[in-house]
């Protein structure tokens, strides 16, 4: 988890209820599956950052009953809105997975460097980190770097959105923004 990473000794049972809303975090590793199914390093730091593609599968399969059932229905608006408002929520977590392959410790009398992650895997001297380092550079532009985006573009056409009524559409692509509290 996100407060998993830092360097604190949690007392019980604020170390037990961190471990629990790991699931919340989009930590799969609380689910141990490299205890049934042996991956390396790389495959499971792909496997760390699929939970942000099921939540996107997901909002895209919903929205799109929706709008089988509810034909006038502004697809576009309601999922930027909605993937907008789970980027919001897990923003951290999704930035920390991503820049994972980048946070490393120094190896006593300063022989390489380590990932924090994976112990196992050398930071800058093996290929299993540049291939990780590749990937959380892609996820990275896929997801929070786009999020950032739309929030500064947002916030710039803000004014516009609210006078003219082409703006309308933005705005309702852009609630989990503006609107969060009724």
């Amino acid at each position: 988890t996100t407060f998993g990473m830092l360097s604190i000794t949690w007392f019980e049972p604020v170390a037990s209820l961190f471990k629990a809303l790991g699931a919340l975090s989009l930590n799969l590793q609380i689910f141990r599956v490299s205890c049934v199914v042996t991956i390396g390093p790389v495959a499971s730091f792909v496997l760390d950052l699929c939970p942000i593609l099921a939540c996107a599968s997901i909002a895209f399969g919903s929205l799109l009953i929706k709008k089988v059932r509810k034909p006038d229905t502004d697809f576009t608006a309601q999922y930027v809105n909605t993937m907008g408002a789970l980027g919001s929520i897990f923003f951290i977590s999704i930035v920390l997975g991503c820049m994972q392959p980048f946070i490393c410790y120094s190896h006593p009398g300063r022989n390489g460097m380590s990932m924090r992650s994976r112990p196992s895997v050398l930071c800058f001297a093996s290929k299993s980190h540049t291939l990780m380092s590749a990937v959380g550079i892609v996820a990275l532009g896929l997801v929070p770097f786009p999020l950032v985006a739309l929030a500064c573009y947002s916030t710039r056409k803000y004014p516009m959105m609210m006078v003219r009524s082409e703006g309308h559409r933005l705005l309702t692509a852009t609630r989990f923004l503006f609107l969060k509290f009724k």
